[in-house]
């Protein structure tokens, strides 16, 4: 049959079977790529999930929440006319939990209290024990030539601590983004980090503002490679 004999279709339809995309920068050949797909498919086929224990968590619910491997990062609402704003994180090592049936994460939590609202946290700890917050005053404005701007804040954490983060030159990063006009809503954004680079995009929620924008920088030096503006869409959390 024909498709025995071409590796780039069985490449593909192993990328259609697992609901996948082909990396178009991707130097090796065929068969290897195709080899690696199904060796990785098989890991996961041998998963034990009986193997899954559900751990319980001691605080109020927050929209404000991250994790990797080894950590988890949930935000803590604020008390009485703050309850809907998350003022401080706390960080745990899934490490140091017994993963036993029923087990309560209620110990060994580490604070963060920047004292502003956080907007969201990103997380690089297996590579650099890196936790990334975005907070915001809302009466925080800066008055430049080209009108007022929301102000947003960047702190770089080693998150294994909780303190400023060794690695980065500007731990600290004061930033303004949107016109004023977008104040009166909690701007939405989002925050990824891949190796020395962080992106974070800002979008606001004000109906009136069409654009919302997108940072690239290099969090060690705190120098931006890229600030862009991009359509404005529905944001989601």
């Amino acid at each position: 049959m024909i498709i025995d004999h071409s590796e780039e279709i069985q490449y593909h339809v192993l990328l259609g079977r697992y609901g996948m995309i082909s990396n178009p920068r991707c130097r090796q050949p065929l068969k290897a790529r195709r080899c690696k797909l199904q060796e990785q498919e098989d890991r996961w086929s041998r998963v034990q999930w009986t193997e899954v224990s559900n751990l319980a968590i001691c605080g109020k619910p927050s929209l404000i929440c991250g994790s990797s491997s080894t950590t988890l990062v949930l935000g803590i609402p604020g008390e009485g006319e703050e309850s809907d704003l998350v003022t401080s994180l706390q960080s745990v090592s899934l490490d140091d939990v017994p993963f036993n049936q029923g087990q309560t994460i209620g110990r060994s939590w580490s604070p963060h209290q920047p004292n502003m609202e956080i907007l969201e946290n990103g997380l690089s700890t297996e590579e650099h024990d890196l936790l990334v917050v975005i907070t915001w005053d809302i009466d925080e404005v800066e008055q430049t030539s080209d009108g007022d701007f929301v102000v947003l804040h960047l702190t770089l954490l080693q998150n294994s601590t909780m303190t400023r983060h060794p690695d980065a030159l500007k731990p600290h990063i004061r930033l303004p983004t949107l016109h004023d006009e977008a104040n009166e809503l909690t701007p939405f954004t989002r925050v990824e980090i891949s190796g020395e680079n962080l992106a974070f995009t800002v979008m606001p929620t004000h109906p009136g503002i069409q654009s919302g924008l997108l940072y690239i920088l290099h969090w060690k030096t705190g120098i931006f490679k890229a600030v862009s503006h991009s359509p404005s869409v529905h944001p989601r959390r």
